[in-house]
């Protein structure tokens, strides 16, 4: 992760590349400097450098933003997915080389989870394929966006959320007991 001295320097070298707004003084440089140190410090000083230098490199009239900085090195470090075709492609290649009794493992978990979630069995005894195409790809591209939402997400933030959902979880478990219904 990033220093703060790393960061200051990154934050300098953005500084340095674009000229200063004419409403910029020394105090609101030093607090936008602690608002870059407070975003970027959870990202790799590698990844950060890397991202800086590249902003850099592009044909940009304005001095990033921690924000772009921060979303830009999130898609420099993002994997790489397949795209909807691909993954319906893989589909494709297991339901020719396998049975329908039982759903062979998938390279990707996300293709062998949603194929799970709509039925092996239904998917190799189809009648609609195309409609089960559909339905996989529109899956397929709502769980990459959520994955890549989630991880976007400040660490903190993803944090606070995750407490926050387990807290409603807890609430209605505690409801649903005491109307004597237990968890489902």
């Amino acid at each position: 992760m990033a220093s703060k001295t790393e960061i200051e320097a990154l934050f300098a070298m953005a500084m340095d590349a674009y000229p200063m707004q004419a409403n910029e003084t020394a105090e609101s440089l030093k607090r936008l400097s602690l608002i870059w140190e407070d975003i970027l410090r959870n990202v790799p000083v590698d990844v950060l450098r890397a991202t800086m230098r590249q902003y850099l490199a592009s044909e940009r009239e304005f001095r990033p933003t921690c924000g772009a900085i921060y979303q830009a090195a999130m898609d420099l470090t993002a994997p790489k997915r397949l795209t909807e075709g691909e993954a319906w492609g893989m589909v494709l290649r297991a339901m020719d080389g396998h049975g329908p009794a039982e759903a062979p493992p998938f390279d990707d978990p996300l293709v062998g989870e949603i194929v799970r979630s709509m039925g092996w069995y239904r998917l190799c005894n189809t009648e609609n394929v195309a409609a089960d195409r559909a339905k996989f790809c529109a899956d397929y591209r709502a769980r990459v966006e959520r994955e890549e939402a989630d991880r976007r997400m400040l660490p903190e933030v993803r944090a606070m959320i995750t407490s926050r959902r387990r807290g409603l979880e807890l609430k209605h478990e505690a409801a649903l007991s005491q109307r004597g219904e237990g968890p489902r």
